[in-house]
């Protein structure tokens, strides 16, 4: 039974398999670098019409600046949205702003209205904008403190 096992596996180790492949050509090279958007952000101005500096009760004020894409991509839709970060009573922020994304070499001015009410409480707001590209997580971020005045009797 043993000499009948080795007989056969001794004729499978002699049989040859005959057949060609296909040439396959790999070309082998360095990715070139991503490009992207690369977005700056320049004057920023706080603006009040009666001109005092500050965010008064019941008046309209923004926060302008201007975005530029230095990149070598057009960015995705910026998403901007404004907030105190110290939470000062009485300020009311527009909701979060879409703009069509830019072209390399391209800028654009921003205005966010920050608007105070009649119970406005006095101090300085911390105003945070975040400016962050459709589809990504990490926010840009401009930082302005601004007085605030409480309504007087």
């Amino acid at each position: 039974m043993g000499l009948g096992l080795m007989c056969s596996l001794s004729a499978l180790c002699q049989t040859t398999v005959v057949g060609k492949s296909n040439r396959i050509y790999v070309k082998v090279s360095k990715e070139p670098p991503a490009q992207k958007a690369e977005l700056s952000y320049s004057r920023v101005i706080f603006k009040d019409p009666n001109k005092n500096q500050s965010i008064d009760p019941a008046e309209e004020t923004t926060v302008d600046f201007t975005v530029m894409n230095e990149g070598k991509a057009k960015s995705q839709n910026l998403l901007i949205k404004a907030y105190a970060s110290n939470e000062i009573k009485g300020l009311v922020f527009a909701n979060e702003i879409t703009i069509e994304g830019l072209e390399p070499g391209k800028s654009k001015e921003i205005s966010i209205p920050v608007t105070g009410t009649r119970s406005l409480e006095a101090g300085t707001a911390n105003i945070i904008v975040e400016i962050r590209q459709e589809y990504e997580y990490d926010p840009d971020q401009i930082e302005i403190n601004v007085l605030t005045e409480e309504l007087k009797n």
